[in-house]
C-alpha cells in the first residue's frame, strides 16, 4: 500500500534513493551550467525558446503515448487525471510558446516575473518529488528519462531567462511572481476539488503532503497549517531567487531618497 492506501507496485526508481539523488546531482547542475553558457554566448534569443519549446512538446507527446489508456465500454481513450497538463510544469509550455511568438516581450514582464521562479524552483521541486517517475515506471523506462529531461529543460529555461535578461529585472517582477503564486494556490485548490473523485490527484501538493515523514510539510497540525507552511515555503523560495534584485532596487531607492534630501533646499 502507498501513503494514500492505494495498491502500489515497487519500481526500480525509489523516491529519495541513491539513484534518485544521483540523477538530481547530474541534471540540475547541468541545467544551470548550460543556461549560463548559452546566455553568455547568445544572450536572449527566441531561437533558444523555440528549441526549448520543441523539446518540451516532444516530452509531452511521449507522455501522452505512455499514459493514455482505454476508458472502457467503447468510449475511446483518455489521459489519467493526474497526467493532465494542469500542473504548472506542463502548462509552462504554453507560456514559453507565448514568449517565443511575442513581438514585444518587454510587455510580458508580469508573465516573465511569474515564470522565472516557477520554472527554476518549481521544476526543480518536481524533480525532487518525482512521483510521476516513481509511481508508474522504473529507471530503465524511456518515460523516466523523459520526466527528468523535461523538468531539467524547464529549470534551464528559468535560469536562462534570468541571465539573458529579456527585460530589466526589477522588484515589480518580484511582486508579479507573488501575485501569480497566490492566484495559483486558489486555482490549484479548484482543480483538486474538480478531480476530487480521484484519490491520486494532488495538484501542486495543495490538498495533502507530498510524502510522509517530512519535517516541515506534513499534515500533523491540520490542512490549514500545512497550506500556510507550503505558501510560506513558496514565499521564501521566490524571495531568495529575487534577492539580488530586491537588494539592488532597495539600495537604489535609499540612494535616491538620500540624494533628494541632500539637494532639497533647507
Amino acid at each position: 500500500m502507498d501513503m494514500n492506501g492505494i495498491n502500489a507496485v515497487r519500481y526500480p526508481l525509489e523516491l529519495f534513493s541513491g539513484i534518485h539523488f544521483a540523477i538530481l546531482a547530474v541534471f540540475i547542475p547541468a541545467a544551470f551550467f548550460l543556461a549560463f553558457v548559452i546566455s553568455k554566448k547568445f544572450g536572449f534569443s527566441k531561437k533558444v525558446l523555440w528549441v526549448v519549446f520543441a523539446i518540451c512538446m516532444l516530452c509531452e507527446i511521449e507522455k501522452i503515448l505512455f499514459f493514455i489508456e482505454a476508458t472502457g465500454y467503447g468510449y475511446g481513450y483518455r489521459l489519467p487525471a493526474a497526467q493532465l497538463p494542469f500542473n504548472m510544469c506542463p502548462f509552462m509550455i504554453f507560456f514559453i510558446f507565448i514568449l517565443a511568438i511575442s513581438q514585444d516581450i518587454k510587455r510580458l514582464w508580469p508573465l516573465l516575473g511569474f515564470m522565472f521562479p516557477m520554472l527554476t524552483a518549481g521544476a526543480a521541486a518536481g524533480m525532487v518529488v518525482a512521483f510521476a517517475a516513481n509511481t508508474y515506471h522504473g529507471l530503465l523506462d524511456l518515460a523516466t528519462w523523459r520526466y527528468f529531461i523535461f523538468h531539467s529543460t524547464l529549470v534551464f529555461t528559468g535560469v536562462y531567462l534570468y541571465l539573458s535578461r529579456p527585460i530589466q529585472w526589477t522588484i515589480r517582477e518580484y511582486g508579479a511572481s507573488l501575485l501569480g503564486g497566490l492566484s495559483l494556490v486558489v486555482v490549484g485548490i479548484w482543480i483538486n476539488a474538480f478531480f476530487g473523485w480521484n484519490p491520486q490527484i494532488n495538484f501542486l501538493f495543495l490538498v495533502r503532503a507530498p510524502t510522509e515523514g517530512l519535517a516541515f510539510l506534513n499534515m500533523d497540525d491540520g490542512w490549514l497549517t500545512y497550506l500556510l507552511r507550503l505558501m510560506s515555503l513558496g514565499l521564501y523560495t521566490f524571495t531568495f531567487l529575487y534577492l539580488p534584485v530586491i537588494i539592488r532596487d532597495t539600495r537604489g531607492f535609499v540612494k535616491r531618497v538620500r540624494e533628494k534630501r541632500n539637494t532639497s533646499p533647507r
